[in-house]
């Protein structure tokens, strides 16, 4: 049960720095964020955000997370 509580604060506490990074990125609407998830997508133009091109994509835009931190941040969205 403490491992549970553990992953369930380590990922509230990412997501919440995923949000602040977007929001200084001016993604304050949902238009907003589907823009920024477009962009993300340029990569491969399958219109699927892929764990990878999610990560560079955050990187690329100033959003600081590690691989680690992205790969929950993704898996959460």
């Amino acid at each position: 049960m403490f491992f549970g509580n553990l992953n369930l604060i380590v990922t509230s506490l990412v997501l919440n720095r995923l949000r602040e990074a977007l929001l200084k990125r001016g993604s304050t609407t949902i238009r907003g964020l589907g823009r920024t998830f477009k962009a993300l997508d340029s990569y491969d133009g399958n219109r699927k955000v892929d764990a990878g091109e999610f990560f560079v994509g955050l990187q690329e835009n100033g959003v600081k997370l590690t691989k680690a931190e992205a790969d929950v941040s993704f898996r959460m969205i």
